[in-house]
């Protein structure tokens, strides 16, 4: 199994706003293996999100990454378009379809990838099990 590993070296962001260019993220380096956990923590402003929608290749029109490079497996991603980038995120607000299972939700992204639905399922049952929601995958 490949040991994915994801990297940002000296990322730099900022916004432009109509009293100029305000950085919001100033030289932050770190990476993650695969299997690890990332826990971004800090007061609101900080800039936790937007190093989540910088990865993710999200950011908002008025945002840019002025430095630095975002790397998967030494592969620099920095411009890559998100479609591309085969990542996803969950948020801390919901961002769930209200109408769906919760094995639907989580299923979802692998279903709109046109995944296998034998692995579609296999993976949600696994991923079920490690945050014990196996009993809960039937409700809205």
């Amino acid at each position: 199994m490949s040991e994915h590993i994801l990297e940002l070296d000296r990322l730099s962001v900022s916004f432009d706003t109509p009293l100029g260019e305000v950085a919001a993220v100033r030289g932050v380096s770190f990476s993650v293996k695969a299997g690890e956990i990332l826990c971004l923590a800090g007061e609101s402003g900080c800039g936790k999100t937007v190093l989540c929608q910088s990865v993710m290749h999200l950011l908002p029109k008025n945002g840019r990454i002025r430095d630095g490079r975002i790397l998967v497996d030494g592969k620099d991603i920095t411009q890559t378009p998100a479609k591309d980038r085969d990542m996803a995120m969950v948020f801390q607000n919901y961002a769930l379809y209200g109408h769906m299972t919760i094995y639907e939700n989580m299923a979802f992204s692998l279903t709109m990838r046109k995944e296998d639905p034998n692995v579609i399922h296999k993976k949600v049952l696994a991923a079920a099990e490690i945050l014990d929601l196996t009993s809960q995958l039937n409700k809205k």
